[in-house]
């Protein structure tokens, strides 16, 4: 990664190289219109209308490098400016911390982690697994904690990967209304 230092370093150096480039074609530029003066004495008058176009055309390209070497400037001002960590003041927190939360609409901050949001969330469920009765196939279930696995009241899954990954629910809803005992003997959709 490259600190601001080199960053700078980089950013000197091409411009230097572009104004050196366009130095060049400007100095180019000047000593073709001169050639041009010394064979076309007789025709004066071209020649002065020939040179202001051509003039107009450098000050074009330096008019050019003026509002890059500005764009450059604002760029390398702008990035003095603003924190490198700018998403901290979207999120919440302060660029000069690395603390990150979130803001409810009156500004106060909250913890949306707490145990009490996730169960909110998530709820209380007991899990059962299993992965030995079939090959390849996996049945997972849930239901309240403390159910009895033959009891009417579970939501079961099943994972079968025999050929592909195929994911279906007993009865072909998510409904609590299973035996896990009885699972391997469940109709899937």
């Amino acid at each position: 990664m490259i600190n601001k230092e080199e960053k700078n370093k980089l950013l000197k150096r091409r411009i230097l190289s572009d104004f050196k480039q366009k130095e060049e074609k400007v100095n180019s530029a000047i000593n073709i219109k001169i050639e041009d003066r010394f064979l076309a004495q007789n025709n004066i008058e071209e020649k002065i209308t020939e040179e202001e176009e051509n003039l107009s055309e450098v000050d074009d390209q330096k008019r050019l490098f003026l509002k890059l070497a500005g764009l450059v400037g604002l760029g390398v001002a702008g990035s003095a400016l603003f924190p490198s960590k700018a998403g901290a003041y979207v999120a919440g927190s302060t660029p000069t911390s690395n603390v990150v939360g979130l803001k409810n609409s009156s500004n106060t901050r909250i913890n949306p982690a707490t145990e009490e949001k996730q169960n909110e969330l998530i709820g209380h469920f007991a899990l059962q697994m299993d992965d030995s009765s079939t090959a390849n196939v996996t049945y997972v279930g849930t239901a309240s904690i403390g159910s009895l696995t033959s009891g009417a009241v579970w939501r079961i899954i099943k994972i079968d990967e025999t050929s592909g990954l195929s994911i279906t629910w007993a009865d072909g809803n998510d409904s609590f209304d299973n035996i896990w005992d009885n699972r391997t003997s469940l109709t899937y959709l």
